[in-house]
Formats: structure tokens, sequence, C-alpha cells
């Protein structure tokens, strides 16, 4: 049902929208130079790239009216062919106006807050963050040392270095996630319980293990079955947190946390 209504939603938004516009629209074709209604009219369109149309009769209209109020004036020039046509300009009180206007009401739209906000708006539509990249970078990096500091302990066949390898990484692979896991819920409340994270985990220390192999860096007294065995296990676990993932979805808008999606919603 809400898919449907959408269209017509954003329609009526989109012209009531473009009506307001239009004011600012002449104005900035009037900043561009002197004009007459035709190039004011091919202007808008051109710039605003055909999303704003507007008729001969709306532009004479609106330039009366701002005529009025001393804001827009003209002069008689003789066009290329047939009679004199009136060309349109800002006059110092429409200039100063429109600089003021967008002033209050355009450049808000280039603060950082807004642009994070945009930003927030669009990243909802994908579940690959910036934090989920950097999370994934940062866990090649230490599984690839990892794997170093096993292979290493394993060849001097040092068991404490073998512990000591699984349990360091094991901390850091915590602090990472919980670092850029806070990071991500305050940038954009998606609500995966960890899923995305997780399964960011098993591709990233799966892939490194099976191709340490793969290029030879292991040691001669590793087996590549127990990265197979491994990975097995592991893969249990995390279609486990699939489905918990999936019946708790139930509890979020857009796989937005419902309050926080509510929110955004209200401030935009």
């Amino acid at each position: 049902m809400t898919k449907d209504i959408l269209p017509d939603l954003l329609s009526s938004w989109e012209e009531t929208y473009k009506k307001g516009q239009l004011t600012l629209w002449i104005f900035l074709a009037l900043k561009d130079g002197q004009k007459y209604v035709d190039e004011i009219k091919e202007f808008i369109e051109n710039k605003s790239k055909n999303t704003i149309n507007c008729e001969e009769q709306s532009l004479y209209r609106n330039l009366r009216k701002y005529q009025h109020i001393d804001v827009v004036s003209f002069e008689n020039k003789k066009g290329n062919k047939g009679p004199d046509r009136k060309y349109y300009y800002l006059t110092k009180l429409g200039a100063e106006l429109l600089e003021k206007f967008i002033e209050r009401n355009i450049t808000l739209f280039f603060s950082t807050e807004i642009k994070n906000l945009l930003k927030k708006i669009t990243d909802m539509k994908t579940l690959i963050t910036p934090n989920l990249l950097k999370f994934t970078l940062t866990a090649t990096i230490l599984t690839i040392l990892f794997r170093i500091g096993l292979s290493t302990s394993i060849t001097n066949k040092m068991m404490v270095g073998i512990i000591l390898s699984a349990v360091i990484y094991a901390i850091i692979m915590w602090f990472n996630g919980s670092y850029f896991g806070k990071k991500e819920y305050e940038y954009l409340p998606i609500y995966d319980v960890g899923f995305r994270f997780h399964l960011s985990t098993f591709l990233t220390h799966n892939l490194i293990s099976i191709f340490w192999f793969v290029f030879g860096f292991q040691s001669k007294y590793e087996n590549i079955n127990i990265i197979y065995i491994t990975a097995l296990i592991w893969s249990i676990f995390l279609i486990g947190h699939l489905f918990y993932f999936i019946s708790i979805k139930k509890s979020t808008i857009k796989n937005l946390d419902k309050d926080q999606s509510i929110r955004i919603k209200n401030y935009t």
C-alpha cells in the first residue's frame, strides 16, 4: 500500500516545491544577466534540467509583481526581428534580496550537519557503509598479522606463541568490532544485531587463510583441512546468527531501529 501511493505523494510534493522555487529561479536567471521572457524560460528549464517548466503567462505575472515591489525592472531593446523587447534585470534591491535569501535558506544545505544528514538518508539504501568498510580493512590487516604469527609459531613449534597469537587476535578483533560497531550505530542506526560485521569477519578470515595456503605462506606443519573444518563449524554459528537477524528484523523499519528511524523522519 505504501509503495502504491509513493509516486503520488512524490509528485504532489514536487509540484508544491516547484511553485515555491519559481521566484528563486527567475532571480537566478536575471542575476546571470538581462533577459527577455523567452530567455528566462529557457534558462530555468536548462539549468533545472527540465525539472521546472514554466509558462510565459506565469513568468509575466510574476515579473509584474516583482516590478511593483521594485526588485525587478526592465528596459526596451530592439530584438532581432519584430518590435522592441523588454529585457528584465534585477534592481539593486532585488540583487540584495537574492543574496540574503540564499544566505538564509540555501547555504545551510552546505553545512556539515545537513550534508551528513543527507548522506545518512542516502546511505539507508545500502548496507555496505563506510564504517563496515573500515572494519573490514582493519580485520584484513589483523588477520594477515595473525597468520604470520601463527605460521611462525607453528614452524618453530612454539605452543605459547600459537596460543598467544590466537588470544591476541581474538581480543583485538573484538575491540575492532566493538569500536566500529558503535561508530556505525552513531552514524546510521542499522539494526542488524551485528550480522554484517560477523559475515565480514567470516569472509575475511577464511579467505585470507585459504589464500595463505594457495601462495605457500603456511608452515610445513599446517594442514589446510583445519581451515575447512574451522570454516564449516563457524558457518553453523553464522547461519544461526542469520536466522536470528531475520527473526528480529520484524522490529525494524527498512533495517533501521524503529525509534531512530522515526527520529530521522521527523527531523527531515
